[in-house]
């Protein structure tokens, strides 16, 4: 579609065949809920659904849940964009993955200040209220910076992951990044506290200097 939305500095749209990258890099799930995802209306956003459908590539945005089953454990993903959903909301959608017999939930988060690393009040209020309401991962984005990470009750909540790839920009002003790598252990279909995490530096570009 050309037909972008006119209030908007940058709209983002890529071939649809793009989708190969994530299918090569192992993405097998993406998130939708930001604030890009209809720069191009209703039907660039329906076409980009379609064509991770193709793909077999599974998403989340708001009101779309996504599950997964991973070594005969069903894991249910969440995404919201921009300060949403309500507190209701959300308890509600984590409420339905496990009623369909999600045993891990994810939920993701397009929220936060640009280039700020540490979590404002919002961030912190629906982090913790995701993890309160049986969210087992929370991982956060848009920052484009890296942000900092909570423990909070047995859980993790990486406020934000920072630009891992980022084509929008290139001389972006923070080229460090990482790869947050959790491994989960259930028992009795219950997700463990002791989780094994790793933290993996990457950078988005092999130049050093903007």
């Amino acid at each position: 579609s050309d037909d972008k939305m006119e209030d908007k500095t940058f709209c983002f749209k890529g071939d649809p065949l793009y989708r190969n990258i994530l299918l090569e890099g192992s993405v097998e799930v993406v998130s939708l809920g930001n604030n890009h995802s209809r720069d191009y209306k209703s039907r660039g956003f329906n076409d980009t659904v379609e064509s991770l459908r193709l793909g077999g590539i599974g998403f989340a945005s708001n009101g779309i849940s996504c599950v997964r089953e991973i070594n005969g454990v069903l894991a249910g993903f969440l995404s919201y964009r921009n300060r949403t959903p309500e507190l209701d909301v959300l308890k509600a959608d984590i409420d339905s993955l496990r009623a369909q017999g999600c045993a891990l939930v994810i939920c993701s988060f397009h929220w936060g200040e640009e280039y700020r690393n540490v979590a404002n009040s919002v961030q912190t209020k629906l982090g913790r209220a995701a993890v309160d309401y049986g969210a087992d991962l929370v991982l956060g984005h848009h920052p484009h910076v890296i942000g900092s990470i909570e423990q909070y009750k047995g859980r993790y909540i990486v406020y934000s992951l920072g630009n891992f790839c980022f084509g929008g920009n290139s001389v972006c002003q923070d080229k460090d990044t990482m790869i947050f790598q959790q491994t989960f252990t259930l028992v009795n279909g219950e997700v463990q506290d002791d989780a094994d995490y790793n933290m993996i530096p990457c950078s988005i570009s092999t130049e050093t200097t903007a």
